[in-house]
C-alpha cells in the first residue's frame, strides 16, 4: 500500500492559500498533458474567483475543474467499488415521492401513530412531511452512516424511522442488503483491513485539492482520507490564526460548565472551569464553533500539515487591529497588558442602523461613494455587497444606485445569486402559469401572465393589444374563476356568470355577430368592437385561456410521477424562450422537471400536490451569474463571505434573520443528539460571519434595521453584530466607548444630512428635496408615472380650444392639466381590477343604466327600446329579483322625463351644430348637440347635478346662446335631483370670454378652481350672503370650503364627492389652500351661473 498524501494548507489569507495551490500545481504537475487538476469547491463565485487567481499567478486557467462535493464524491466511489457507480449519490426527490407513497400505506400501522397524526390531515401534509423526511434522510447518510447501517443490520420491528427507512431502500436500492448508498460504502472502508478499491480507480482525479470550505460531513473527509491512499488530496483551509485555537472556549461555554461544576458532590476537589478553559480572542470561540469542530476532524486524520503561508495583520487601523487581535488570541477583557493599544476609530469599521431596506441601501451608496472620493485607486470590483438573502435587497440595490446616476455617479452593480424567478423573465412566466392550477383565476392573475414577455412570445401577443384586451374584460364584467364547478370547489356560487368560461363565450359570439342588441342562448350578449384585426387578437387570447385552464385541468387527474414528467414538459414544448439567454433558462427549467419527477419512479400523485412541488423546485433554482464581473458584486452571504475585497459590506445584520434560526423536526436525531462534526445553521452564519470578517482587507460596513419605521423604538441588531460592537467598545484601555453607531434618519433628505458631522449624502436629488423641507414645504408631492421621460409642457395653441377640451378642462382642472399638459396619469382605485362578484347594484352600474336611458330619450327612441335582458346581459344588473327592481325604478324616472320631451314640439333629437367661434381673440371649434325647440334647449343627464354636471351644461348654454338666445332645460334621471333652467344671459360671449381666459392660464399652470368643492361652498355660502368679492363673503366661501373638505376626509364616503385626488395632491399637495384666490376665481365661475340659474 502506498503511503497517506494527506496534506493540510492554512493561512489566514485566502490569496494566499490561492497562490499556494497555482504554485503546487505548477512545481509538481500531472503526469500525464491531458490530466487537469481537480479543485472541489462549494459554490460557483469560488470557483470563478480562483480560476481568477490562478490565471493571475500562473497566466493561464486551462486544465482545471471545480466540481461540487456530489459530483466528485460519486467518482470516488465508483473508484471503490463499482457497484456503487450510480447509487451513492442520494436522489432526494424520487425519495420524497417514495416516501409519500409509503407514508399513505401505513397510515393505520401503530408504530408510525406520530407521522399519520400529521400527514392524514391532507395529501399536502403528507407532502410536506415526505419531503421533509427525504431530507432528512439524506443528512443521516452523510452525518449518521452509523445509525443508517444500523437501521438496515436490526431484524424486526425497531422505531419508526428506521423502519420506514428500510422499506425506503427496498424501493430505492431493490430488496437485497447491502445497498449502495454513502454510508454502505463508509461502512464498507471502515470494516475492510486496507483501503485498497476494489474499482476503476481510473475515473479518480490523478491530484484532489479542496478549497474554500469551512466544513464538511465526517463520512466525506473519511472517504478523502482512503483517496489519499492512491490519490495526493490537499486541503487548503482558512484559519483565523496559526496558532492551535480549536479549545477555545467562549465565557458562554465557560459559564455552563461552572454550573455543573458546582453541582458535583465535592467541588472542593476540582479545579474551577475558569482555570481550565482559555478563552483567547473572544470572538473566536463565540463566532467560531463550526470552525473548530472542522479543523479537529481534519486533524484527526494526522494529516502533513503547511502552516507556512500565514501573515501577521498591520493593526495601524481598527479593521486591522481586529484582524491582529484575532490572529494572536488577544483578549482585551482579561486582566493582562495589551501587547498593543487599539487603534481608534478611524472608519475602517462601519456600523449603521436604519429604519428600512431600501434607507440601508441608501446609506451604502453614500458610503461606497465616499470611499471613492477618497480613494482614487478603489475599483468597482474592490468591492463586496452582501446580505443573508440578496434577495431581499435586490430591488432596492438596482433603484437606488440607477438613481444614483442623476447625481453624476455611476457605479456598476452586478447582483447575483438570486433565484431563477428573478432572473429569468422564462422561470417567472412558467411558475406564474404552475401557480394558477391552484389559483382563483382572476383577472389580476391571468392578466400578469398576458403581459409576461413568455406569453408574447409564445403567443403573438403585442404591446398594444393589451389595452384591447382589458377593455373586452371590463366589458365583460369577469372577475374570476373558470367555471361554476371552478368557482364551487372555491366555496364560491356555482355560477358560470363573470367566469371565463361566460367571457369566452361573449367573445366568440362578438367575433360571429359584432352587435350587442343580439342576445346569445337568450342570456349573453356578444362583445362589440371584435372586428377585423381585433379578431385575431381575440384568437390568440382564447388559445391562451384554454391553454391555461389545461393546466387547472390537470390539477384534478393523478398519475404516475413519471407520466407527469412528460405531461409537464409537453407543456413546456408550447412555450417559446424570447432570446439566446432564456433558451438557457428553458433548458434549465427542463433539468428542474426531470430532476424533480424522476423517470423511475411509478408512484402515483394527485396533479395539484405535483404541481406544488415542481413550483417550489423552480422557485428554488438559481442561476450561477453575476459573479464578479468587475462591477460591484452583490450576492448572498453564503458563497462569497471568504473571498476577499478591499471593501467588505454587510446588509441587514437583523437580530430577526441572522443567524438563522429554522425550524427543527421534533424527532431530527441531529438535533436530540448532536455530534462534533453536525451541520447546525446557526453556528454556521457564525462561522460565515467570523470568514467575512477576515476578508475584509481596508474596510467593514455593517447596516442593519436598528429603528422601527413606524416609531422612535430601538431594534437589536444581529446576536454576531453585538458581539463585535461589545469588543469593539472594550478594545480601548480607556473607560469611554469609541465606537459609534450610525444611525441614519429616516427620511434620506432630513437637514441633518447637511449639518450634523456624522451624517452625510452626496445625493443631489436629496438635497433638493432637503431644502424644500427647510422652506417648509413638507408636503412633498407625489411622483407621477409620465408617459415619457424628462417630463415636458406640451405645447397648445393659445388661440383655440375645441369644446371637448374645455368642458374637460373645468370638470377637472388638476387631472386635465396632469393628463394633456404634463403627460401623466395615475392608476385610481376604480381602475384595479375586481376579485369578487357583488351581489348588489354598484353607483357607478346604476349611472350607465340612466345613460343608456339618457342616449335613448336624446336620440328619440322609445323608453322600451332599453330591454331589461339587454342590460342584465351587460352585468348592470345584479342578477335575480334585485335586479328587476333596479331596472324598474331607473325606467320610471327615465319614463316621466320622456314624457316631458314628447310633449315638447317641434324637437330635434340627436341634433349636432357645427360650431366655430372667435370670442376676444379666442377660437372655440367643435360640434354641440342642439335639439332646440324654439326658444328652449332640451339635455338630459343620466346622474346628480353636482359641480361638474352643472360646469359642463352651463357651458354648453353659453356656447348655443352665442349663436342664438335661448333658453336651456336640464333634466336629471336620478330620482332625488329637480330639473333646473338656465335663463339666456345678455351677454354670454363676455361670460365665455372670462372662463376661455381661465382656460388659456390653466394650460400654463395648475389652477386651483377645485370644481367639486367650490360649488358645494358657492352654493352654500349663497344661501346666507350675497355673492360679492367683498371679505365677508369671502371667509365665508372659504371656510364652508374648508369645512367640506374635512367633512370629506374624514367620513368613509366622500361627502358631494369633494374628494382630493391624486391629481390634485400633484397639482398642489397634501391638502388645498382656501385662500382669497382661490375664492376669487371660483366666483368668476360660479356668480353668473347663479345668477342664470332657475329651478323648474
Amino acid at each position: 500500500m502506498r503511503a497517506k498524501e494527506f496534506y493540510l494548507h492554512t493561512s489566514n489569507r485566502i490569496e494566499l492559500l490561492a497562490r499556494q495551490l497555482a504554485t503546487l500545481a505548477q512545481e509538481q504537475p500531472l503526469s500525464g498533458a491531458l490530466h487537469q487538476e481537480t479543485v472541489m469547491t462549494l459554490n460557483t463565485g469560488m470557483a470563478k474567483w480562483l480560476r481568477f487567481e490562478i490565471a493571475r499567478e500562473t497566466g493561464i486557467a486551462f486544465g482545471w475543474e471545480f466540481p461540487f462535493p456530489n459530483q466528485l464524491f460519486q467518482r470516488i466511489a465508483t473508484g471503490f467499488d463499482s457497484k456503487f457507480t450510480h447509487s451513492v449519490d442520494y436522489d432526494e426527490a424520487r425519495s420524497q415521492w417514495e416516501i409519500y407513497d409509503l407514508l399513505s400505506d401505513i397510515d393505520t400501522e401503530k408504530e408510525f401513530s406520530l407521522v399519520n397524526a400529521y400527514s392524514g390531515r391532507s395529501s399536502g401534509h403528507r407532502l410536506r412531511l415526505a419531503s421533509k423526511l427525504a431530507s432528512l434522510y439524506g443528512k443521516y447518510l452523510l452525518y449518521r452512516p452509523d445509525r443508517i447501517i444500523a437501521w438496515e443490520s436490526i431484524r424486526g420491528q425497531q422505531e419508526w424511522q428506521g423502519e420506514l427507512w428500510r422499506r425506503l431502500c427496498r424501493r430505492l436500492y431493490g430488496n437485497r442488503s447491502p445497498y449502495c448508498h454513502t454510508a454502505a460504502l463508509w461502512d464498507q472502508l471502515r470494516k475492510s483491513d486496507s483501503n485498497r478499491p476494489r474499482g476503476d480507480i481510473s475515473a479518480w482525479p490523478h491530484r484532489i485539492s479542496v478549497f474554500g470550505v469551512s466544513s464538511l460531513p465526517p463520512v466525506y473527509l473519511d472517504l478523502l482520507e482512503a483517496v489519499s491512499y492512491e490519490r495526493p488530496v490537499h486541503i487548503f483551509l482558512l484559519q483565523p490564526t496559526d496558532l492551535y485555537w480549536a479549545d477555545l472556549k467562549s465565557r458562554k461555554s465557560i459559564a455552563k460548565a461552572s454550573r455543573e461544576h458546582l453541582t458535583n458532590e465535592d467541588p472542593l476537589t476540582l479545579e474551577s472551569p475558569d482555570d481550565l478553559f482559555d478563552v483567547g480572542n473572544p470572538l473566536l470561540p463565540s463566532l467560531g464553533k463550526q470552525g473548530q469542530a472542522f479543523l479537529d476532524l481534519i486533524l484527526d486524520k494526522d494529516p502533513i500539515h503547511d502552516d507556512s503561508q500565514f501573515e501577521q495583520p498591520d493593526p495601524s487601523t481598527q479593521l486591522g487591529g481586529l484582524h491582529y487581535d484575532i490572529y494572536t488570541l488577544e483578549s482585551r477583557k482579561s486582566n493582562g497588558t495589551p501587547t498593543y493599544p487599539f487603534p481608534q476609530n478611524d472608519g475602517s469599521i462601519q456600523i449603521h442602523s436604519s429604519s428600512s431596506g431600501r434607507r440601508e441601501v441608501e446609506s451604502l451608496w453614500d458610503y461606497l461613494v465616499d470611499s471613492f472620493a477618497k480613494n482614487p485607486d478603489l475599483r468597482a470590483s474592490d468591492i463586496l455587497v452582501m446580505a443573508p438573502d440578496i434577495q431581499d435587497y435586490a430591488s432596492h440595490l438596482q433603484s437606488v444606485f440607477e438613481q444614483g446616476k442623476s447625481s453624476g455617479i455611476d457605479i456598476p452593480i452586478s447582483v447575483a445569486d438570486r433565484n431563477g424567478p428573478r432572473e429569468s423573465n422564462f422561470l417567472s412566466g412558467i411558475i406564474a402559469i404552475l401557480k394558477l392550477a391552484s389559483a382563483r383565476a382572476s383577472v389580476a392573475e391571468i392578466l400578469d401572465i398576458l403581459r409576461s414577455p413568455i406569453a408574447f412570445q409564445s403567443f403573438g401577443f403585442g404591446d398594444n393589444e393589451i389595452e384591447t384586451i382589458e377593455n373586452w374584460i371590463r366589458l365583460a364584467n369577469t372577475s374570476w374563476g373558470w367555471d361554476a364547478e371552478h368557482r364551487a370547489s372555491l366555496n364560491g356560487f356555482a355560477t358560470d356568470r363573470n367566469t371565463w368560461k361566460e367571457f369566452r363565450l361573449r367573445l366568440t359570439a362578438g367575433i360571429a355577430f359584432n352587435d350587442e342588441s343580439i342576445l346569445v342562448e337568450g342570456r349573453l350578449s356578444p362583445l362589440p368592437d371584435v372586428e377585423g384585426g381585433a379578431t385575431q387578437i381575440a384568437g390568440r387570447f382564447i388559445e391562451l385561456l384554454d391553454f391555461l385552464e389545461e393546466i387547472y385541468q390537470l390539477s384534478g387527474f393523478a398519475d404516475t410521477v413519471s407520466s407527469w414528467s412528460r405531461r409537464i414538459g409537453s407543456l413546456y414544448e408550447r412555450l417559446s424562450p424570447v432570446d439566446q439567454i432564456e433558451s438557457i433558462h428553458y433548458f434549465d427549467a427542463l433539468a428542474t422537471l426531470q430532476s424533480t419527477l424522476p423517470e423511475q419512479s411509478t408512484v402515483i400523485v394527485d396533479g395539484r400536490d405535483v404541481l406544488s412541488t415542481v413550483t417550489s423546485a423552480l422557485e428554488r433554482s438559481a442561476p450561477s451569474i453575476g459573479f464578479l464581473t468587475g462591477r460591484v458584486t452583490c450576492c448572498s452571504l453564503k458563497p462569497m463571505r471568504n473571498i476577499p475585497a478591499k471593501r467588505i459590506c454587510l446588509l441587514g445584520m437583523n437580530n430577526e434573520q441572522f443567524p438563522r434560526r429554522p425550524d427543527q423536526l421534533p424527532f431530527d436525531l441531529l438535533v436530540s443528539q448532536p455530534r462534533r462534526g453536525d451541520r447546525n445553521p446557526k453556528e454556521e452564519d457564525k462561522q460565515y460571519f467570523l470568514e467575512t470578517l477576515l476578508s475584509a482587507r481596508e474596510g467593514l460596513f455593517i447596516s442593519y434595521q436598528g429603528i422601527s419605521s413606524a416609531n422612535e423604538n430601538l431594534k437589536e441588531p444581529s446576536s454576531v453584530v453585538s458581539l463585535l460592537i461589545d469588543y469593539l467598545n472594550t478594545a480601548h484601555e480607556n473607560a469611554v466607548k469609541p465606537f459609534q453607531i450610525v444611525r441614519h434618519k429616516r427620511q434620506s433628505y432630513d437637514p441633518d444630512y447637511f449639518s450634523n458631522p456624522t451624517l452625510y449624502t452626496y445625493s443631489i436629488s436629496r438635497a433638493r428635496k432637503s431644502r424644500s423641507y427647510i422652506k417648509g414645504n413638507d408636503r412633498l408631492r407625489p411622483t407621477i408615472a409620465f408617459d415619457e421621460a424628462p417630463p415636458a409642457i406640451h405645447k397648445t395653441n393659445p388661440g383655440s380650444a375645441s369644446i371637448e377640451s374645455l368642458i374637460r378642462f373645468f370638470k377637472d382642472p388638476s387631472k386635465d392639466f396632469i393628463q394633456s399638459i404634463v403627460g401623466g396619469r395615475f392608476v385610481k382605485q376604480e381602475d384595479l381590477w375586481p376579485e369578487t362578484d357583488s351581489i348588489i347594484q354598484e353607483p357607478l352600474d346604476r349611472y350607465k343604466i340612466r345613460q343608456l336611458f339618457a342616449e335613448a330619450i336624446k336620440s328619440g327612441n322609445p323608453i322600451e327600446s332599453v330591454q331589461p335582458e339587454l342590460v342584465s346581459a351587460i352585468k348592470l344588473l345584479p342578477p335575480g329579483h334585485l335586479g328587476k327592481f333596479a331596472f324598474n325604478s331607473v325606467r320610471e324616472q327615465a319614463r316621466e322625463v320622456d314624457t316631458i320631451w314628447q310633449a315638447a314640439e317641434s324637437i330635434r333629437p340627436d341634433h349636432l351644430e357645427t360650431i366655430d367661434l372667435t370670442i376676444g381673440g379666442h377660437r372655440i371649434i367643435g360640434q354641440l348637440r342642439l335639439n332646440a325647440n324654439q326658444n328652449i334647449n332640451y339635455i338630459v343627464v343620466p346622474g346628480k347635478l353636482k359641480g361638474k354636471v352643472r360646469i359642463e351644461t352651463w357651458l354648453q348654454h353659453l356656447i348655443a346662446n352665442s349663436l342664438n338666445a335661448i333658453e336651456t332645460q336640464v333634466y336629471s334621471l336620478d330620482e332625488s335631483e329637480a330639473s333646473l333652467i338656465y335663463l339666456a344671459p345678455d351677454e354670454p360671449k363676455s361670460i365665455l370670454q372670462d372662463l376661455l381666459e381661465i382656460f388659456h392660464a390653466g394650460q400654463q399652470q395648475p389652477i386651483p378652481l377645485h370644481t367639486t368643492i367650490s360649488w358645494e361652498a358657492f352654493q352654500k355660502a349663497s344661501k346666507s350672503r350675497t355673492p360679492t368679492k367683498e371679505l365677508p363673503f369671502i371667509d365665508t366661501f372659504c371656510s364652508l370650503s374648508q369645512s367640506l373638505f374635512k367633512q370629506a376626509t374624514t367620513s368613509d364616503s366622500s361627502y358631494a364627492g369633494a374628494n382630493w385626488t391624486q391629481y390634485d395632491r400633484a397639482c398642489f399637495g397634501e391638502s388645498p389652500s382656501f385662500d382669497p384666490d382661490y375664492a376669487r376665481l371660483a366666483l368668476k365661475v360660479w356668480q353668473p351661473h347663479m345668477e342664470h340659474l332657475r329651478n323648474l
